[in-house]
Parts: structure tokens; C-alpha cells; sequence
């Protein structure tokens, strides 16, 4: 994935308070949807307990980098302030990773924990629709196999439509 990489769709582990989460959330504007889970009962390997975080799930208004994301969602007044996230590819997926469903090893968490302001925008497995996304990118030069990753199937059916759109735009706007 490149730098530069936007999707609208976010999967983050952060270790904001839920106060401060709860603030930040409300502060951004971009915010479609959000779900996200406290984990306080997780352990480490060696048996020890792991530092209390939180799971977020995020469907943006309009596709972001993982830095301006994350830059969101970051605690910088706290040694354990770091942010890590990825896009994600199935929401189904994210909301039951919060729960450790498929995963009987971890700690299981109950699907009450789990707090958003759409869960069942969470709960469909729905695709999202990348066009504006892979045209931008494809308008901003990246190259083609950074695009057949990032796109998979969808890009390849349909490169051709993908191809003309971003070529139209190329001559509509020179």
C-alpha cells in the first residue's frame, strides 16, 4: 500500500481514553459511520495482561490516507499514544474481529460492547464503491500494479471503463 493510498473505509487500534474518543469522533466532520470496542480483558502471550485499547471502525464521507486518519486518532501527551490502522476490505469482518467471534482463543467480548452510531451498516457485507478512489489514482499517476493490489478483481473487470473516465478527465481538464 502507498503512502498515499485513500479509502473510505478504516479499521484503527488506538489507546485514547473513551472520552477523548468520543470527542474526536464528534470533532470530524469526514465521519460517515463509526464502531469501535474497549479492549480491557485482552492478554499477551506469556499470560500478562495487555494495555487497555480500543478498535475502531470508520466509513469516512470521502476516502483519506492512513496518516491523516490516524494523525486523527493519536494521543501524542502519552508514551502509549500511537495509532495503527489499515483499510478495511469487509466490515462484517471488523465487527466480528471486536468480538474475537472467530477466535475462541482470545478473550471473547460481547457483541453489547461493541458501540456505533450504524451497526448494521457494520454488520452487511456489502462492497464498497471505489470508482472515485481508483480514478483519482489512477489521475495522480499510480502505477498499475499498486492498483491491480489495492483494487483486486473489481479493478481488473473493469479497468477499461476505469482507463476512459480518468482519460476524459485528463482532456476535460487540460
Amino acid at each position: 500500500m502507498s503512502n498515499n493510498y485513500r479509502c473510505r473505509n478504516w479499521s484503527l487500534v488506538c489507546y485514547l481514553t473513551e472520552e477523548q474518543l468520543l470527542k474526536r469522533l464528534c470533532a470530524i466532520d469526514n465521519i460517515r459511520y463509526y464502531a469501535y470496542i474497549c479492549h480491557d480483558k485482552d492478554l499477551c502471550e506469556d499470560g500478562s495482561p495487555k494495555p487497555r485499547h480500543i478498535h475502531l471502525a470508520l466509513c469516512l464521507h470521502s476516502a483519506r490516507t492512513q496518516a491523516q486518519i490516524c494523525g486523527k486518532f493519536t494521543d501524542i501527551e502519552s508514551d502509549a499514544g500511537n495509532c495503527f490502522g489499515q483499510p478495511t476490505r469487509s466490515n462484517k469482518s471488523i465487527i466480528e474481529y471486536f468480538t474475537h467471534k472467530n477466535e475462541p482463543e482470545k478473550t471473547q467480548y460481547s457483541d453489547d460492547c461493541i458501540l456505533s452510531n450504524n451497526i448494521e451498516y457494520f454488520r452487511q457485507n456489502a462492497e464498497e464503491d471505489n470508482t472515485l478512489c481508483i480514478v483519482e489514482d489512477m489521475l495522480a499517476g499510480v502505477p498499475l500494479r499498486i492498483l491491480v493490489k489495492t483494487y483486486g478483481k473489481d479493478f481488473l473487470y473493469h479497468y477499461s471503463q476505469y482507463k476512459s473516465i480518468a482519460e476524459d478527465i485528463r482532456l476535460n481538464e487540460s
